[in-house]
């Protein structure tokens, strides 16, 4: 009896630990829709509050030519920024347990200790494993949690974890 037991709790564990690429794929994400909205109407809102607020007296046309300049230049700015930073619907990578991430061969990445789980998505600091420049640069990018399957978003938060318990055993 007692050797049976053994054996089921080795399987387990060895089946636990055998998936060592997973693929994931990403889907349009509300969580995502809902920041950047609110990444864009914010300030503009604000700065449009204040321009108005100021230019009261009869030079509206003047105000409204600051706030249009100021949300071209943000959005110009954040849609940059957003390509770099976000994965797209549909887009393909792969993850191993020990925290590689992969999207095709060329561009490999490893998952750092400072990736955080929050209850909304996965911030994850990702350093390239193949440096092509000289000084290697550490990219943050954001997972939202329903940007991915559950089964594959709790995959994703237990490598993050793994990564930073290996992280803190070493230290």
């Amino acid at each position: 009896m007692k050797s049976a037991k053994m054996s089921n709790s080795k399987l387990w564990s060895n089946s636990s630990s055998t998936a060592s690429k997973f693929n994931l794929r990403s889907v349009r994400s509300r969580i995502q829709s809902f920041v950047e909205l609110t990444s864009y109407a914010l300030p503009c809102l604000l700065l449009a509050f204040l321009v108005f607020y100021v230019f009261q007296s009869g030079s509206g046309f003047f105000g409204v030519l600051i706030v249009t300049l100021f949300f071209r230049v943000s959005l110009a700015e954040n849609l940059r920024q957003g390509c770099k930073r976000q994965f797209r619907p549909g887009q393909a990578f792969f993850c191993n347990s020990s925290g590689d991430l992969s999207f095709c061969e060329t561009r490999q990445w490893k998952i750092l200790q400072q990736s955080k789980i929050t209850p909304w998505g996965c911030c994850l600091l990702l350093k390239p494993l193949a440096p092509s420049i000289t000084k290697p640069v550490a990219r943050r990018v954001w997972i939202y949690a329903d940007m991915l399957e559950p089964n594959q978003y709790r995959h994703l938060c237990r490598i993050i974890n793994r990564c930073r318990d290996h992280a803190n055993t070493l230290d």
